[in-house]
């Protein structure tokens, strides 16, 4: 008999991954055109209205996923450049472990095979196109920060159009 010799070479990982919209499906990292099938575009909202998105955050790696503060940061798609603060767009239920799946009673852990859930609240006061990057730092070590872009547009029914009409086109 020949002898084999095997070299197995495992990777202990947490990864990170994120669903939205309904049914969810897959927002994949680094997205920067929000689309209704991922949850990430919030449609036409009127100026002082309120509406809210959830999002499930998927641990399909090897080890404990470590979130840290989820953050929605003001974002210009004509430039991709990120300013501070969204003052439209915040995060409003911080993740959750899904008590059906496995995972810890720890909010900012997730086990392997664990979700967790997080909302954002799209809260615009005035009128026009409203873009956030939503930002999950992790302990993913290729997917850190988990990044990707949320967006609406602001309608004001108060805006009184040409001749004195307001033809509310939404």
């Amino acid at each position: 008999y020949t002898d084999f010799t095997f070299i197995i070479n495992f990777t202990n990982a947490p990864s990170i991954s994120v669903l939205g919209g309904t049914p969810t499906q897959p927002v994949p990292n680094g997205q920067t055109v929000p689309t209704s099938e991922t949850g990430t575009s919030y449609g036409t909202v009127t100026a002082g209205a309120m509406t809210s998105r959830n999002y499930v955050i998927v641990n399909t790696g090897t080890c404990s996923l470590d979130l840290q503060g989820i953050t929605s940061l003001l974002y210009d798609p004509a430039t991709a450049v990120t300013v501070g603060v969204s003052p439209d767009f915040s995060i409003y239920i911080h993740p959750t472990p899904d008590t059906s799946a496995p995972g810890t009673d720890t909010s900012n852990v997730i086990a392997p095979g664990g979700a967790s859930y997080f909302g954002v609240l799209f809260y615009p006061q005035s009128p026009g196109i409203r873009s956030a990057i939503i930002s999950i730092p992790s302990n993913d070590a290729t997917k850190n920060p988990y990044t990707f872009v949320v967006s609406g547009e602001v309608y004001n029914p108060n805006v009184t159009g040409p001749g004195g009409g307001n033809p509310d086109f939404r």
